[in-house]
């Protein structure tokens, strides 16, 4: 692989990096290659090897940024959004991304439009000004994940038709991502209702897990989960080895939503496995630190009913670690927490984005 600043942009491929790639990344970042101290940075705040990982990318960005590399400021820019300070602060975040924007970055321009077509971080929704803002981008530069991002800009506005021609041309220069969603877009109609035979769906999903698209794996594993109880007995082991596979794998480059499933398993009993609270609770920790606030309602509600024993101060932050990630459900019980005198420390956070 080879390893560019732009490649980073991009949380998911941090999670392709083979041993060799992280050991030589650390070694430039040590010997003040600044370029190198942001990729390195990215890798430890994406995949967080280490359980000081977050602070250790804080220090190599703050390098990367002291020698002009601007998609710095963006990573910043992201800790601001999730809290890594100690306190979630919009304005900063924002701040850092303006002026990256103003600068030229693209990492910024992806963030910015990413946040306006799905409507994250405070920012509304607005994938039409979107579309007009990479359309102009387009003219400059021929990019895959410009190809991506309009893609996900037209799918959600012309509809998945028109989108196709925009994840197929994404996917053929190599971003890798974009696989998954040419099978949405291919296979479903705007209500997201499947088009295509079933089988046909398997088949295109299968084909872009072969391509190296965690989410095309994590999608399969879901369709083996909702499909187990209507095996026949013979089958039911192998479909569920493979869905615990494809789980791994999927988690494996990056998504949090598998070690959910893989927690569920173990919680809920499900496809005959064997109920074990703790290894669930080791799941959902990984998808917490993967970023899916799913995993945090799970930790939460584990230690919240007293499944897991914990304090109640992390029962609480589990609840604040879920918020800030976007779940609705402990956004509101985090206002409940803050009524009940818990949490004062984050007041401001809690009264600006939460009420």
């Amino acid at each position: 692989m080879k390893l560019t600043k732009q490649l980073f942009s991009w949380s998911y491929n941090a999670y392709r990096l083979d041993d060799s790639d992280v050991a030589l990344l650390r070694d430039k970042a040590l010997s003040g290659d600044v370029e190198a101290c942001y990729m390195y940075g990215r890798y430890l705040y994406c995949v967080r090897p280490e359980k000081d990982s977050v602070a250790k990318a804080y220090g190599y960005y703050e390098k990367a940024l002291e020698g002009g590399v601007v998609d710095a400021k963006v990573a910043i820019a992201i800790m601001w959004y999730a809290g890594d300070f100690g306190m979630v602060n919009r304005e900063k975040g924002d701040k850092l991304i303006d002026e990256a924007v103003d600068m030229g970055c693209d990492f910024a321009f992806q963030k910015f439009l990413l946040d306006m077509i799905i409507g994250l971080n405070g920012r509304p929704a607005n994938p039409e000004k979107a579309i007009d803002i990479l359309s102009e981008i387009m003219k400059a530069g021929d990019e895959a994940i410009w190809y991506y991002i309009m893609g996900r800009a037209v799918m959600v506005t012309l509809g998945m038709d028109t989108a196709v021609k925009w994840f197929k041309r994404a996917a053929e220069m190599g971003f890798v991502e974009a696989n998954c969603f040419l099978v949405f877009a291919r296979c479903h109609n705007d209500k997201w209702e499947l088009k295509v035979e079933y089988g046909e769906y398997l088949d295109q999903l299968y084909e872009a897990y072969k391509a190296g698209d965690g989410l095309a794996a994590y999608m399969l594993a879901n369709e083996w989960l909702n499909r187990y109880n209507e095996l026949r007995d013979e089958m039911k082991s192998k479909f569920r080895d493979d869905m615990i596979s494809k789980a791994i794998f999927a988690y494996n480059r990056g998504y949090g939503e598998a070690a959910v499933l893989l927690g569920d398993l173990y919680l809920k009993s499900l496809c005959d496995t064997e109920y074990d609270p703790i290894e669930a609770w080791a799941w959902y920790s990984k998808g917490g630190l993967a970023g899916c606030y799913e995993a945090f309602e799970r930790l939460y509600e584990l230690s919240a009913d007293g499944t897991m024993v914990v304090e109640q101060v992390h029962s609480d932050q589990f609840a604040l670690e879920g918020a800030r990630l976007g779940s609705e459900q402990l956004k509101k019980r985090v206002v409940e927490i803050y009524k009940d005198g818990r949490l004062d420390d984050y007041s401001e956070e809690i009264l600006n984005y939460y009420v």
